[in-house]
């Protein structure tokens, strides 16, 4: 069982990206590193908080996640993460509201940067409870979401 000790990073990342030629994104996002217990050289974890700032109900998120070097950017590892699955079943943020996703870390990749790796969240796609999109749907889970509303 994975348990959380305390923020050992204390720096937020808050995100709202627009895709070009869209509106100001739905979500706000926060992400924060944490140490995941047994603490070892590498176990840490990005946890993320979603807010949905729209007024429509949210059924479906993806989050492109990048982890970088601290000292000189470079990409050291690259991921996603899905709320929700494909079409939303089983999951729903209300206008709103927000979900903290704490207890589900997201692994970094190995580094010797331990809790100082920097990463960045970018909204690739959100999917309303009536069945609209927003985002620019890059990723191939996002593609094989929208395959399936179609």
């Amino acid at each position: 069982m994975i348990r959380l000790s305390k923020c050992v990073w204390a720096a937020f990342v808050v995100l709202a990206v627009c895709g070009q030629g869209q509106d100001v994104a739905p979500i706000l996002v926060q992400g924060r590193i944490v140490a995941i217990l047994p603490v070892q050289a590498s176990e840490f974890g990005l946890v993320t908080k979603v807010q949905n700032t729209s007024t429509r109900d949210i059924k479906t998120v993806v989050l492109r996640v990048t982890f970088s070097n601290p000292t000189n950017g470079q990409k050291i590892g690259r991921s996603f993460r899905l709320l929700g699955d494909d079409g939303g079943k089983g999951f729903l943020l209300k206008a709103g509201t927000e979900v903290d996703l704490w207890q589900k870390p997201m692994q970094i990749p190995n580094n010797s940067f331990g809790a100082g790796v920097q990463f960045s969240i970018v909204v690739d796609l959100v999917v309303f409870g009536d069945g609209s999109k927003w985002g620019p749907a890059t990723l191939g889970v996002s593609q094989k979401i929208l395959a399936g509303l179609n």
